[in-house]
């Protein structure tokens, strides 16, 4: 890093890299937890700020299709990886409240379809 190079214009991951799911998660034969399929924000950009140009938009997408699924999500920082619901990771955002709403307002409405069809 270069004299005149800041530690806040140095380039780092974006935020949004950071976040995958694992789906249909399950025990193996030997006893391992297995699953089908990691998905992510296919983010590999990196960002002088929190994220690259429109990246928290992708997070948020990304956090409100995993909280509607049900999945739990993952953060992986500095080899550290946290688990939990896709609100309480979109609460350290500005757009946090906005993902326990929309989950809220799609779990309903999928209790209402199920309700309607005799489920």
């Amino acid at each position: 890093m270069d004299a005149s190079t800041t530690a806040t214009e140095q380039e780092n991951q974006c935020e949004c890299s950071r976040y995958s799911v694992l789906v249909n998660l399950r025990k193996a034969a030997n006893g391992d937890l297995e699953w089908d399929e990691e998905l992510t924000t296919g983010c590999a950009a990196t960002a002088r700020k929190l994220f690259a140009q429109g990246h928290d938009a992708k997070l948020k997408s990304f956090l409100i299709r995993a909280g509607a699924a049900g999945h739990e999500v993952q953060r992986n920082e500095g080899g550290m990886t946290s688990v939990a619901d896709a609100a309480t990771h979109a609460n350290r955002y500005s757009f946090g409240h906005m993902i326990s709403r929309r989950n809220r307002a799609r779990r309903s409405q999928g209790c209402r379809k199920g309700r309607a069809a005799g489920v």
